[in-house]
């Protein structure tokens, strides 16, 4: 190390004096104490010392206590020290003075000295200016400049601007010291031997008094503070974020740490087996804990926003306190399973059960077995626990919200929560079940009550860590290792997420435990000589940015073309936010390599980008079949990086179009790739406008490219057979005596009418746009409608078994209006379909099934309802308009009155269900007013209002009043009526539910 010290010990003051005629004001102990701390610098910390005054005593050089110091000399050492001419600038600089400090006061403006001998305040020589030192510090080139000064008024020294003491931006480092404010004298101690600062720095640099045999800037003010609290003359100082070593010397030895080894996992979760390095997470652990105890519950959701630590928290957290540690009873002997529920949650559900230790055949039995039970719901799943010889079975269900993001089966979401809900309640202690789920999604789970009320009832919220739980989680992964961390930069690392110490109120910014984390993993790749310090902090560029820097420089340093196949990669990897935020997808690492790139190609891409740590490649078991897959490391990096979050936003539409390709050509080969499944219309036009401008953008899949082809191939045979069956109509047509009569023998015809329709759209002539106008009136005449009049329409209930969303009883004026008398049947949609005007339901199932014709049709979002209601002319009703046509002007309990209701009235419970019924059913329960049907019971009915949390300051305003118009993503709608799976307690019951939802039990009415 390059180190100088400049140590000052001055006695002598001849010519400071009070007045001309008494005495100079020589002081005693400046060179003792000088001298002291010169040589324990240069004993203890290797610093290269310079004495003023100095004398040579046999072959030694001793501060003197008869030297004089002029101002010029002292005034030049201080430059050459700070300043020094030439390129051998030492790495650290420090100066030490003691001696007589005087301070100067002109019209109220004060200026502190350090007096050198010939200091004389008498003839305007006052010595060294504390602001002259102040700008040389400034300007020095040293990187460690530390300044301790024991002399009155030495505080002097600290009028800086806070950005010039050397903040944690800079490269320079300052630590001073001073004996006292700017207004105290210094003091010396009783047998005026030492000044009292000086003593106590002295005894704070002796190395030996520390375990480890080290001095740091730390230590050192732990040390003055602590001996000088009960002292009048109290020292202020400037400690740095950075750690300074002064005297002593760390033993250069590195405990053995197998290759690979890191406390801290990155952007990774925690798993059972680094529960050793799992901290900060007790108090919380210990609550999860509790709600587990047999007798306790056996239902459990675990919440908490995206990067907030739940999936270490189960992992490291309450498994390994159950299996490893056995802090319950009997634990040990559990069962206990954690998945994702992933794309196809009823599979890993039953991969759940497999014994990893089993052989290939037993395991596939295993399977079997599993498959079997869950295939028959419930009943199955509660025999296959119950059939286990464990006398408890946890099932951990991490990242739920998978149910919602990446499983795109509808059935398999809802046989996966009522299989598990319903297995609960069949094998009371021998099951228990935790859900593990962003809470951002928990809207998305209000379409089930059963679940909604179980997460209200059974909730761990997981919060963030405390001041003291971030400190441990940072220091004590490092000490299990025998490695430390500069405490300096464990306060930088807090103040960089929004904690400081001394404020025990705040909480750090949610969100940001990976990217701490995932600092502390490149921080330990840096360590130097068993600590991890600062100054590689820094370097990294601080928590918020160590991951973009780190991503950026992986991506600089791949080749253009690697660069392409990347961008591919990520937007693969990233679940576009429907209302919340983009998440990661799981996807098959076979499906990456066919993105349209070579193989090779890929692969190397994939290794360098799992290498930098940016993507995780793991092999998982897929019922009997080991799959390799690919995931982003965490979701910090969708958020935090900003060149993929720009790459996500300029091509979030081009991507949305090729998931909906994708998601048709899946649903094709799902059907045996039936004809009926084919896109046609407007899907169609959209596809090939994607493969015109977007394909190289967002290359689709090799099944994509088969659907599109196959829809091709099938529109131009539609349009060549139906260029003949066109001419025949038109000699028809010219035989009909009137037109209106012939419109409606083709409408009896049905879908010959419809096929000379599509031919003439795929001809693209004049006459598809006649022939849809045609068809959407033909629709509007089909569509009943009810006139309701106006007036003050009674909304809500103050019934005290209501939920507290269906209340207060309010009141309200509303204009006339008319709603469908009937909801919109499979065969009324199925015009606005085929028109291309509509798209399918997200299930079309029953809409391709004519025995469904007269059934309600259902699996339509916000958007399928708004699109066709406007397609005629008409919108959605609203929330009131609803509840008026339901309870009439009267406010009546039930749309047929005051009556209990009956299984003859509607849908609803009391009947023996198996589904929703057709849109005529229940005559006896139409309204008294117009006599509308089902307007409950038998589905859940979209309207246009926005979801208020109560009718207190209801405001009848918010309405979604345009399909085209995006729904903010903190609002949900309403949907009323209430379909053939629950139950219909009341007319007023309502649900908050998100645009993009659908269900087997979710339809349409219209209004206008």
């Amino acid at each position: 190390m390059n180190r100088d010290a400049l140590v000052v010990g001055i006695n002598q003051y001849p010519f400071l004096k009070d007045t001309p005629t008494s005495k100079a004001k020589h002081i005693f102990t400046p060179a003792n104490d000088a001298e002291a701390i010169a040589q324990r610098l240069e004993e203890y910390g290797d610093f290269r010392v310079r004495r003023l005054p100095e004398t040579i005593q046999g072959e030694q050089r001793r501060v003197t206590s008869d030297g004089l110091v002029k101002s010029e000399t002292l005034e030049d050492a201080i430059i050459q020290l700070f300043n020094p001419v030439g390129e051998n600038i030492p790495e650290t600089a420090l100066l030490y003075f003691i001696g007589h400090g005087l301070r100067k006061n002109r019209g109220g403006v004060t200026e502190g000295f350090l007096a050198a001998s010939d200091a004389d305040p008498r003839k305007n020589q006052w010595g060294i200016s504390l602001r002259w030192l102040r700008e040389l510090l400034q300007k020095s080139p040293v990187k460690q400049q530390i300044v301790w000064l024991d002399c009155c008024y030495s505080g002097e020294l600290f009028n800086f601007v806070e950005a010039d003491l050397g903040t944690s931006l800079q490269e320079q480092t300052r630590f001073l010291i001073a004996a006292s404010r700017e207004f105290e004298p210094a003091e010396e101690d009783i047998q005026g031997k030492h000044g009292v600062f000086s003593q106590a720095l002295w005894e704070g640099l002796d190395p030996r008094q520390q375990p480890d045999g080290l001095v740091n800037n730390d230590k050192l003010i732990e040390y003055i503070a602590q001996t000088l609290k009960d002292v009048p003359q109290q020292p202020i100082w400037y400690n740095p974020n950075r750690e300074i070593m002064l005297t002593g010397e760390r033993e250069d030895v590195l405990i053995h740490i197998p290759d690979g080894v890191c406390p801290y996992k990155g952007l990774r979760f925690f798993d059972v087996e680094d529960a050793t390095y799992f901290y900060g997470r007790k108090v919380l652990t210990q609550k999860l804990i509790q709600h587990v105890q047999v007798g306790k519950g056996n239902f459990l959701a675990v919440l908490g926003l995206s990067g907030s630590g739940k999936s270490s928290l189960l992992r490291a957290g309450l498994i390994y306190q159950l299996q490893q540690q056995r802090r319950l009873p009997g634990t040990e002997e559990w069962k206990i399973r954690i998945f994702n529920p992933g794309e196809r949650p009823l599979v890993s559900l039953a991969t759940a059960f497999l014994d990893e230790l089993a052989t290939d055949m037993q395991r596939a039995e295993q399977l079997k077995v599993a498959d079997e039970a869950i295939a028959q719901g419930e009943t199955g799943l509660a025999r296959l626990i119950r059939a286990s010889r464990s006398p408890r079975t946890l099932l951990i269900v991490d990242q739920f919200e998978e149910i919602f993001t990446v499983c795109q089966s509808h059935s398999d979401q809802q046989q996966f929560i009522s299989s598990l809900l319903g297995a609960l309640k069949q094998t009371g202690d021998k099951l228990c079940i935790i859900f593990a789920m962003r809470d951002d999604f928990l809207g998305k789970c209000a379409a089930y009550h059963e679940l909604t009320d179980l997460i209200q009832t059974n909730l761990v919220m997981v919060t963030p860590m405390s001041l003291e739980e971030l400190q441990q989680a940072i220091r004590e992964p490092a000490a299990k290792l025998g490695r430390k961390v500069e405490e300096n930069l464990i306060n930088a690392i807090l103040k960089d997420l929004g904690v400081e110490v001394g404020q025990p109120t705040q909480e750090p910014e949610p969100g940001m435990l990976p990217l701490l984390s995932y600092t502390l993993e490149q921080l330990w790749q840096r360590q130097k000589l068993n600590w991890l310090k600062l100054d590689s902090y820094h370097q990294l560029g601080g928590v918020r940015k160590t991951l973009e820097n780190l991503a950026e420089q992986t991506y600089k340093e791949l080749s253009a073309e690697e660069q392409r196949v990347t961008d591919l990669i990520f937007i693969n990897l990233t679940q576009l936010g429907e209302g919340t935020p983009d998440t990661r997808k799981q996807v098959p690492q076979r499906d990456l390599v066919s993105l349209g790139k070579s193989a090779q190609l890929v692969k190397q891409v994939i290794q360098k980008l799992a290498l930098a740590k940016l993507i995780v490649t793991s092999e998982q078991r897929r019922g009997e079949e080991k799959v390799a897959v690919v995931d982003v490391s965490h979701e910090a990096l969708i958020r935090h990086w900003s060149r993929l979050q720009e790459l996500l936003d300029n091509n979030r539409e081009a991507i949305r179009t090729e998931r909906r390709i994708h998601a048709a050509a899946e649903e094709w080969a799902d059907k045996g790739k039936s004809v009926d499944y084919l896109i046609t219309g407007l899907r169609l036009a959209e596809a090939e406008k994607f493969l015109q401008e977007q394909v190289d953008i967002v290359p689709p899949s090799g099944l994509s490219y088969e659907l599109i082809e196959a829809s091709q191939k099938e529109r131009d045979r539609i349009a060549t057979e139906l260029e003949r069956l066109e001419k025949e109509e038109l000699e028809r047509e010219r035989l009909a005596q009137q037109q209106e009569l012939q419109r409606e023998k083709q409408a009896r015809r049905g879908w010959q009418w419809l096929a000379f329709v599509l031919g003439a759209i795929a001809m693209g002539t004049i006459g598809s746009f006649v022939y849809r106008e045609g068809l959407r009136q033909i629709l509007i005449r089909q569509t009943e409608m009810v006139s309701i009049s106006g007036g003050d329409a009674i909304i809500g209930t103050d019934d005290s078994n209501a939920y507290s969303n269906e209340k207060p009883k309010s009141f309200f004026h509303l204009s006339d209006f008319q709603i469908q008398k009937f909801e919109v049947s499979n065969h009324l949609y199925r015009f606005c379909v085929q028109a291309g005007h509509c798209d399918k339901p997200v299930n079309p199932s029953q809409l391709n099934d004519h025995k469904f014709d007269q059934y309600p049709v259902v699996e339509v979002t916000a958007f399928h309802a708004a699109t066709y209601c406007e397609w005629l002319g008409m919108r959605l009703p609203t929330e009131l308009e609803w509840e008026r046509a339901t309870r009439g002007s009267k406010g009546e309990l039930w749309p047929w009155g005051d009556k209990t209701p009956v299984a003859n009235f509607a849908n609803i419970s009391g009947k023996s269900k198996k589904g929703i019924e057709v849109i005529n059913a229940y005559k006896q329960g139409r309204t008294n007013e117009g006599e509308v049907y089902n307007l409950i019971g038998n589905v859940w009915e979209w309207t246009a209002s926005y979801y208020q949390p109560s009718y207190k300051n209801y405001n009848l305003a918010l309405v979604w009043k345009d399909s085209k118009q995006p729904i903010p993503s903190n609002l949900s709608l309403i949907t009323r009526g209430g379909g053939w799976m629950s139950q219909i307690d009341r007319v007023t019951q309502r649900l908050e539910t998100p645009s993009s939802f659908h269900n087997p039990d979710t339809g349409i009415r219209c209004a206008k």
